[in-house]
């Protein structure tokens, strides 16, 4: 059973870091410190344990000089202690880079909750990345159906299971993509209900991903979300299990640019497929903005497509939310309390700080930050002043003992004044940091708020500038483009140019081209209908030729009817030829279309370029 592991000395701190940097480690390990002068923590263990209590082990570090121990045993810039949490996963590629294992601060206790929530998303990602989920077998986890009954947040989704609810988590279904992408609000859904955490499992309703590929088709245009970014290549991922690597040359003609400056990571683009899975090929350079994109598949039975594409980044502007104002500090600006007067104390108990710093050992390398360094209460400054002398013996007659008791009250006069003027100053002081802390809070907000924006901002510049840059490549005329006397072999060619350029060599020889001949108006319209050049015609052309444009939604492919009344007749010749319409263009005023026949063999014959709203064969 999952219960919290604690670390109370210097030998359980040693074991703890062993076990961390050691190789028999199957499981992530969260570590939870205790600040100085608290005897529990911010951040609440016992909630991690009954969350992730079965895919991760938990430990709280107490206070003490043990901290030190676990601090000297573990790598550099992966210590916990002050009131921080840590998740370690699996192996140990955290150790070369800490980002895998990120350090969440808390400080009250409403960075406690965000901290612990932090922790908890960590080691249920790290438990799935892991592969935990398929080996922890348990009485308590059983077959369920139920109904999606809404998403409260990206990270969380709520299911109708029987007269209960239950939870899935997207760091246990598909890490990093939002659940508003995998589930939607009615959807049915089948999964492993965990009774003791009340999490549903739907890992193994995930689709697979090379079944929901296997209708992509050669020069079709699909989504993708761009990954990873470099200088000469990009990652894009055509689903969460699939990514395809993409050099420069398959999204700008321009050796010299930097493809960081044209896409950004989690962003949707569209990609021409040039060569078909499991070695897939894309290409960004010759997408048009008018061609409709297949909708990204589903990742569950009846789904949402897992990728949406949005509108042209300077179209969709990001939540404009008003900067608030600055928040007011007049503590900073009243006067000291005069000597003598008691200040209120501080509404909230103050726990007992122990000031006392640890002994560090000599070292001859450079000396290592005490866990104390994050603890913020502790006492700043030296020493309380000392009590001023007792007044000198009054010689009024009294006694000895009336005389004794004379000093002790005026020496308990004179220290109550002066802590009275100690409480003042630390009052003021805490004003002072409260206000400060606001302050500082405001400030950190509102540069979240212009991160967020330059952020947008940077993602439609780039987004601009490789439309730009594709539009640019695609105008741009190549250098040794022949030039024919005869206009129906520089279609052909063009045509055949087409052909090469998609079809990879080592399917040319399955795929040819096929046979197809010009109609007597086709190549006089082609001249005369402006506002689409001839290699786009000649590409469109080419999918008509090979059959590829039955599997391309964008060209919306069908039989021109005699009128629009419904089950109207096909168009048809004397010969039995039959007239087709594709669609060259999408979304633009008086979109153009491409008329063919197809003769009874089988054969093409191209009839004309034409309007829309142009119905002639």
């Amino acid at each position: 059973m999952a219960e919290l592991r604690r670390v109370g000395d210097h030998h359980a701190a040693t074991a703890l870091a062993r076990l961390l940097t050691g190789a028999d480690r199957r499981t992530p390990v969260v570590v939870v410190s205790v600040p100085a002068g608290r005897a529990e923590p911010f951040i609440d263990a016992a909630r991690i344990v009954d969350e992730v209590g079965d895919l991760a082990r938990v430990y709280l570090l107490t206070t003490g000089p043990h901290t030190w121990t676990f601090s000297r045993e573990m790598p550099e810039l992966t210590q916990v202690y002050g009131g921080a949490g840590r998740v370690y996963p699996v192996g140990h590629e955290w150790v070369a880079d800490p980002h895998r294992s990120p350090l969440r601060l808390a400080f009250n206790r409403a960075e406690g909750d965000r901290a612990t929530e932090d922790l908890i998303s960590d080691a249920l990602r790290m438990a799935t990345d892991a592969g935990l989920l398929r080996r922890t077998p348990t009485p308590a986890k059983r077959p369920v159906h139920g109904v999606v009954a809404g998403i409260p947040v990206p990270e969380r989704a709520m299911v109708s299971v029987g007269r209960s609810l239950a939870t899935v988590a997207e760091e246990l279904t598909v890490p990093g993509v939002p659940l508003d992408r995998v589930l939607r609000v009615g959807l049915t859904v089948q999964g492993v209900l965990d009774d003791r955490t009340g999490r549903l499992d739907l890992i193994g309703s995930l689709l697979d991903p090379a079944a929901q590929l296997a209708a992509y088709a050669l020069g079709e245009v699909v989504l993708a979300e761009v990954h990873q970014v470099e200088a000469g290549r990009a990652r894009l991922r055509l689903h969460p299990r699939v990514t395809v690597e993409v050099s420069r040359a398959a999204v700008t003609s321009n050796d010299l640019d930097d493809l960081r400056s044209l896409m950004s990571p989690g962003e949707v683009v569209r990609a021409r497929v040039t060569g078909l899975g499991p070695d897939w090929r894309l290409s960004l350079l010759d997408v048009d903005d008018d061609e409709v994109a297949r909708p990204a598949p589903a990742l569950l039975p009846d789904g949402p497509p897992w990728l949406v594409e949005t509108e042209p980044g300077w179209l969709a502007e990001p939540a404009s939310a008003e900067p608030e104002p600055a928040p007011q500090m007049p503590e900073l600006l009243q006067p000291v309390a005069e000597p003598g007067l008691l200040v209120q104390p501080v509404a909230e108990p103050e726990v007992p700080v122990d000031t006392s710093e640890p002994v560090v050992p000599e070292s001859t390398g450079p000396p290592r930050p005490t866990p104390l360094l994050l603890d913020r209460r502790r006492e700043r400054g030296g020493s309380a002043p000392p009590v001023p002398p007792p007044a000198a013996e009054t010689t009024n007659g009294a006694g000895p003992a009336v005389a004794t008791l004379t000093r002790t009250v005026d020496g308990l006069k004179a220290e109550l004044a002066q802590q009275r003027r100690v409480v003042a100053g630390l009052q003021e002081q805490l004003q002072g940091l409260v206000s400060e802390r606001g302050l500082l809070e405001h400030v950190r907000d509102q540069q979240a708020r212009d991160l967020a924006r330059l952020e947008h901002e940077l993602r439609t510049s780039r987004s601009r500038l490789r439309r730009e840059v594709g539009r640019r490549g695609a105008a741009a005329p190549a250098p040794d483009v022949p030039e024919f006397a005869d206009p129906e072999q520089g279609f052909r060619y063009a045509v055949l140019t087409a052909w090469a350029r998609r079809t990879p060599p080592a399917e040319q020889a399955s795929r040819p081209l096929g046979v197809y001949t010009l109609g007597p108006d086709f190549l006089t319209s082609l001249q005369k209908v402006d506002g689409i050049s001839a290699d786009k015609v000649a590409d469109v052309v080419f999918e008509i030729v090979t059959g590829r444009a039955r599997d391309l939604p964008g060209r919306e492919l069908h039989q021109l009817r005699e009128s629009d009344a419904g089950g109207a007749p096909s168009v048809r010749r004397a010969d039995g030829a039959v007239c087709w319409r594709a669609s060259l263009q999408v979304k633009s005023p008086q979109a153009r279309r491409l008329h063919y026949w197809q003769l009874p063999g089988g054969e093409i014959e191209l009839s004309r370029v034409t309007l829309h709203d142009d119905f002639q064969p």
